[in-house]
């Protein structure tokens, strides 16, 4: 084969012409791409579009870095004489060179997410919590040789993917440690903090910003899509638990302590299915009016009182008889039957066809 025979192959996988022009042929991930095309003859067109930069490099050493437009490239590289100089050489090139195309727009959207739960101490209910987070980000090139020196090196591809997968540990070290003294330093409970996502983005984003600064890079954008707190977080679990127990004592007020003492409650917690929470509560309210029957029948018009246990007495005469048959009334009266099932609806202890079946139940009593 002659030395002189065209067209010949470069040091790369693209033809070598009398001319190259010399284009970026990058994916959108693609951050860093270098062109086949090297050692190219001097004189190639060097073609740069808008959002990227190229980066020559000549035995070696930087050139120059090249903005958006078209540029001619003297390399020393010359038809004919180059092609003696290589085979004398044993078919590599004595004067080297590369261009490297750098994406300078936005990145497309990288995903991060915790690997593992944040432990943290609630500042308020002092609870040990753990959160969940997950969000995206976008860089920008800043400083591309210092990037591609010190953090792609002379790779022929450079992704998104791989620039994820570069700082991810120290990335999520930062967001570890950041969002652990946010929630510390706030004066509200960690469910009132993890709403404030994009406060806590902001602020995170000053932290992480001087670790891409470091590479060349300036992050551009940074979001929280959600904080999480797991679903079976035990501490969290208990805390709501207690929390649903105290708000049915404030709807329910007096009778929650006859009902609780019936044992009524604990089966409505154990059974959180609408259709067995209706089931529960009129078995309950079957023992209520039964207790009260059962007590009249022994006690004749005297007040029954649970406090005092299904054995206790009392006697009634005089003004406590009188007492005694008002709260008897009082019991019967539709109105209060009607509110104290209307609080128990509102509660979200029975259903809607339960409370219709009870309230249609206690009127027909009424107009019999």
């Amino acid at each position: 084969m002659s030395i002189f025979d065209s067209p010949r192959t470069t040091r790369g996988s693209a033809e070598k012409h009398f001319l190259n022009s010399l284009v970026n042929g990058a994916t959108p991930d693609m951050i860093i791409w270098k062109s086949p095309v090297e050692d190219f003859n001097t004189n190639s067109v060097l073609t740069v579009n808008p959002g990227e930069k190229a980066l020559f490099y000549k035995n070696g050493q930087l050139i120059q870095v090249f903005g958006p437009g078209r540029y001619e490239l003297n390399t020393e590289n010359y038809p004919f004489l180059s092609d003696i100089r290589n085979w004398l050489s044993g078919g590599e090139s004595t004067f080297r060179c590369q261009v490297y195309f750098i994406r300078t727009a936005l990145s497309q959207e990288v995903l991060w997410g915790t690997d593992s739960p944040i432990q943290l101490r609630d500042p308020v209910q002092r609870i040990q919590t753990a959160l969940i987070g997950r969000g995206a980000y976008k860089i920008r090139i800043e400083n591309a040789p210092l990037f591609i020196t010190k953090l792609a090196g002379f790779v022929d591809e450079f992704s998104t993917r791989n620039l994820d997968n570069f700082f991810y540990s120290q990335f999520l070290q930062t967001i570890k440690s950041c969002i652990a003294r946010e929630v510390m330093n706030a004066k509200e409970e960690i469910l009132g903090v993890i709403t404030k996502v994009d406060e806590l983005a902001a602020r995170l984003k000053k932290d992480l910003a001087p670790v891409f600064a470091s590479f060349g890079l300036t992050l551009e954008v940074f979001s929280i899509i959600a904080l999480d707190i797991p679903d079976d977080d035990p501490n969290r679990q208990a805390l709501e638990q207690a929390y649903r127990r105290t708000r049915e004592k404030e709807i329910m007020g007096d009778d929650y302590r006859l009902i609780k003492s019936m044992g009524i409650m604990e089966d409505l917690a154990n059974n959180q299915g609408a259709g067995g929470a209706g089931a529960e509560m009129g078995l309950g309210m079957a023992a209520f009016g039964m207790m009260g029957n059962w007590g009249q029948s022994v006690f004749g018009q005297g007040q029954y009182d649970p406090a005092q246990g299904i054995g206790g007495t009392q006697s009634v005469s005089g003004a406590q008889g009188k007492n005694a048959q008002t709260a008897s009334t009082a019991e019967n009266d539709p109105q209060a039957k009607l509110s104290k099932l209307k609080k128990l609806l509102d509660a979200g202890l029975i259903s809607q066809a339960d409370y219709d079946e009870a309230k249609k139940k206690v009127l027909a009593d009424f107009l019999a």
